[in-house]
């Protein structure tokens, strides 16, 4: 294992920046997901692609590029709006979820909820849609 001269591992040093785009990361908490191993008790219906392959375009809007990671809370991609020409990562609820009417409605909610919320730390909600069956969050 190699040192940096200011005695931190060169592997404690690259976690510190973005393995994607380089930025400086102020935790280890703010790593990126797609850096993250893929949890281990994922469905078998689930590849390390996710449900939707790349290339895939939902509601005639989003191009699906990959998947960024998944787990309890739902399937989240790198994606592409077609419309306005910008990335967007779509969260996708588990299909569980999104069957009930209960949990959907406090989706729904907190949806509404985190549109309010503007802060630079803050991953901002754009919309909610569904396609197929399958509940999204479009997002920052």
């Amino acid at each position: 294992m190699a040192w940096c001269p200011s005695g931190i591992s060169a592997e404690q040093e690259r976690s510190r920046f973005c393995l994607g785009c380089g930025a400086a990361l102020g935790s280890a908490s703010e790593v990126p997901t797609d850096a993250m191993a893929l949890s281990t008790s994922v469905p078998s219906s689930y590849s390390e692609e996710g449900r939707f392959p790349a290339g895939t375009v939902h509601a005639q809007r989003y191009r699906i590029i990959g998947l960024i990671g998944q787990g309890g809370m739902g399937e989240v991609y790198r994606a592409s709006d077609l419309k306005l020409g910008q990335p967007v990562a779509l969260r996708f609820l588990p299909q569980t979820t999104a069957r009930s009417p209960q949990l959907l409605a406090r989706f729904h909610a907190e949806v509404g909820i985190a549109r309010q919320v503007s802060h630079p730390n803050v991953c901002r909600v754009y919309d909610i849609g569904e396609v197929d069956g399958s509940t999204f969050l479009s997002m920052e």
